[in-house]
């Protein structure tokens, strides 16, 4: 099973599930800060020992899942990172990064002429992390918090990320 593609194709999903929920309600439109013009909101982490800050920031809340996305895109290098748990999430408690819990972290990097790889959590590939939500607010669809996780390639179980 290619888990790369069924990866992107969970990614993509998360990106239509904002967009399809704020055509049917616009309460639930996401958040989008454009971070290149000074936005308000951010995604900044530490990717295998370097600072890495989201230039493109989205957050929405939609089938009871908080879903933040975060890009960076600089020429023709593009990353990504995807991170979703459920809105009734419990604050300042330590949570594990389990898709079986809906709550995932994928990190996906695409440098200039380069292959797209992904990276995520998921238990069974390897993979590990946790989260602490320190702050939702669901009308201001406003997250703050931590993570810290051993993402793995899920094609190559031996290429793993830091982040």
């Amino acid at each position: 099973m290619n888990y790369k593609k069924i990866t992107w194709f969970f990614l993509l999903a998360f990106i239509l599930l904002i967009i399809q929920s704020c055509k049917k309600d616009n309460d639930s439109q996401p958040s989008v800060s454009d971070n290149t013009q000074g936005g308000k909101y951010y995604l900044t982490a530490t990717v295998n020992g370097a600072a890495w800050k989201a230039n493109l920031v989205a957050a929405g809340d939609s089938a009871g899942l908080m879903i933040v996305l975060g890009f960076k895109i600089i020429n023709k290098d593009t990353s990504a990172f995807t991170i979703a748990f459920p809105d009734n999430i419990v604050i300042n408690h330590t949570t594990t990064f389990n898709p079986a819990q809906n709550s995932v972290l994928i990190f996906a990097n695409q440098p200039a002429n380069s292959s797209f790889t992904v990276y995520e959590t998921d238990p069974p590939n390897k993979g590990s992390g946790a989260f602490t939500v320190t702050q939702l607010d669901k009308a201001a669809k406003m997250v703050e918090g931590t993570f810290s996780a051993e993402a793995v390639n899920p094609d190559q179980r031996s290429t793993k990320m830091d982040l």
